[in-house]
């Protein structure tokens, strides 16, 4: 509530009408880009042993190169809740701003964020097949977004155990936490005016 005490109830009415977020998936993996999405799913595409999800060690990260760095090891085999970030590139830490490793999904996002995110993992573990997604953030005329190639992997049998996650931000000089960080008291802004609607009991918990 502190960031509505420093704003005012107007200001808080203000912003809530301008933030937004939207998400568009591919119907076809054709549409990936950058480029270097595309190198992560042809060593994906590589690594399938009759057409089937790739076995995690089969799955070589060296074949990808500089790519390497924006992409992240999840360990899904408890369940997408329990999601759980294994191995984080340094560009993917460095743009979020704190390491990841270790740490569960639902400890790094909140709200429509969260469930966007655990949607497209739940998606990718039921179907066994890749998810290329675009999310765009427009707050206050301040426009960022990414591009996400999620791919499953399995350890024994069908079942996916784990997901590779490559990540490019839309701008490619958005590089680190502090060029979008700013946007964050906005966003708790908005959140604050929420949670007068919303039952406590209906909010995500985290950390």
């Amino acid at each position: 509530m502190a960031v509505v005490q420093k704003f005012g109830q107007a200001a808080a009415d203000w912003l809530s009408t301008r933030v937004w977020s939207w998400t568009a998936h591919a119907l076809t993996l054709e549409a990936i880009a950058p480029a270097q999405l595309q190198i992560l799913r042809d060593v994906w595409e590589r690594s399938r042993d009759e057409g089937g999800t790739p076995r995690l060690s089969r799955f070589d990260p060296a074949l990808l190169g500089p790519v390497l760095r924006h992409v992240a090891l999840v360990d899904v085999s408890e369940g997408v809740r329990m999601a759980r970030y294994r191995l984080v590139g340094a560009a993917l830490t460095r743009l979020y701003g704190r390491d990841l490793n270790g740490r569960f999904i639902v400890q790094c996002y909140t709200g429509d964020v969260l469930m966007e995110v655990l949607e497209a993992y739940r998606k990718v573990v039921e179907s066994g097949q890749p998810l290329y997604s675009t999310r765009e953030f427009q707050i206050l005329g301040r426009s960022f977004g990414y591009r996400r190639l999620l791919v499953p992997l399995c350890r024994e049998g069908d079942a996916v155990s784990h997901v590779v996650l490559g990540l490019y931000p839309s701008k490619r000089d958005l590089t680190e936490a502090s060029q979008w960080r700013g946007v964050e008291e906005e966003l708790a802004f908005r959140k604050a005016t929420e949670e007068r609607e919303f039952s406590p009991l209906g909010r995500s918990t985290v950390e």
